[in-house]
């Protein structure tokens, strides 16, 4: 074993915290999910008292948090996203199997257990288990000249180690490729037109808070917490980095002129054909300040946006707008269990 044994799988629960063996494994590209500590102490007068005594401090683990960040890849995120956005629906039916992630009023009911392998110097891999994952936020990104990007801000039960558990057996996504800048596109329409209007973008990111309340922990015997749930709106927003080519986008910017919004990434794969990843809103607005002009560069203007309601009934009335967001993947990848 070496240092590079270092490795994340993760499964979707049954119940909240009652961990699984893992089914799914995640080219994670870093690792910073920490334990979250609360050390008590109790100091009070008593003859002879020169320090904290040993007795009268406890160290309790409240759960765990951190970031799991994976590059955007043709197939093997679709557990992910299904803990982290919501409504999941699938469909095998066409020549690609479907899955639509919809942001629903509930928000994603799903938890799953993390397992992350740690190699000391030596190579020597401790099994640290994470029952109870929440996704409390998430963010998807693409920038020319880059892999897209899914970060997942994540929150857990609890954290075990040991050196005599076994690590899961790899499950990697088999014939995954790698989705990049020279795939993307992005599109708006006004809403109620016909024609999607292309622009040119150097990046595209979107950010989503769940709203989620990780706090629930009660006076019941133990220090973990109740399953996190949905406490608020949720929140999507987004930027984009433009050219100042014409003021049709400031114009949108200036009238608060409500559009649909979508960013789709089409990979071509090496048997033929191609993997589909689409990011739908039904309703946003764009933000952003007046461009300004420069005499050593072309005029940009960077803008943002921020998703709306767009009303929709959930889930299966979902007609030619995806309401808030959804995300769609069309692969050869089996449905989320």
């Amino acid at each position: 074993m070496s240092v590079l044994e270092a490795q994340v799988h993760i499964g979707l629960e049954s119940e909240y915290s009652v961990a699984v063996t893992p089914n799914v494994s995640l080219e994670v590209e870093n690792d910073n999910i920490s334990a979250e500590r609360e050390d008590l102490e109790s100091i009070g007068m008593r003859a002879g008292l020169v320090g904290l005594r040993e007795d009268r401090q406890r160290s309790i683990v409240q759960g765990a948090s951190g970031t799991l960040e994976v590059p955007m890849l043709t197939r093997g995120l679709e557990a992910l996203l299904a803990a982290a956005v919501g409504y999941y629906e699938f469909d095998g039916s066409g020549a690609r199997n479907k899955h639509t992630f919809i942001a629903d009023p509930l928000g994603s009911d799903r938890s799953f257990t993390a397992v992350v392998g740690r190699p000391d110097v030596s190579g020597n891999v401790t099994t640290w288990t994470y029952p109870g994952g929440r996704v409390v936020s998430w963010k998807l990104s693409q920038a020319v000249g880059e892999v897209g990007k899914l970060e997942c801000e994540t929150n857990f039960a609890n954290e075990t180690f040991s050196d005599a558990t076994a690590m899961p057996t790899p499950a990697y996504p088999e014939g995954a490729q790698m989705v990049v800048w020279g795939d993307s596109s992005v599109q708006y329409r006004v809403q109620g037109a016909d024609d999607w209007v292309s622009l040119d973008t150097k990046q595209f990111e979107l950010s989503v808070d769940n709203a989620l309340d990780v706090e629930r922990r009660f006076l019941r015997n133990s220090t973990w917490k109740k399953k996190p749930v949905r406490a608020g709106l949720i929140v999507a927003e987004g930027s984009l980095e433009c050219e100042f080519d014409t003021t049709t986008l400031y114009n949108l910017i200036h009238n608060n002129t409500v559009c649909e919004l979508r960013s789709v990434w089409e990979t071509p794969l090496p048997a033929g054909g191609t993997a589909t990843i689409t990011v739908e809103f039904g309703g946003i607005v764009f933000r952003g300040e007046t461009p300004n002009v420069s005499l050593d560069s072309l005029p940009e203007q960077s803008v943002s946006f921020k998703g709306l309601d767009a009303g929709q009934v959930y889930p299966t009335a979902l007609g030619p707008m995806p309401g808030m967001l959804r995300v769609t993947i069309e692969n050869d990848a089996p449905a989320v269990a």
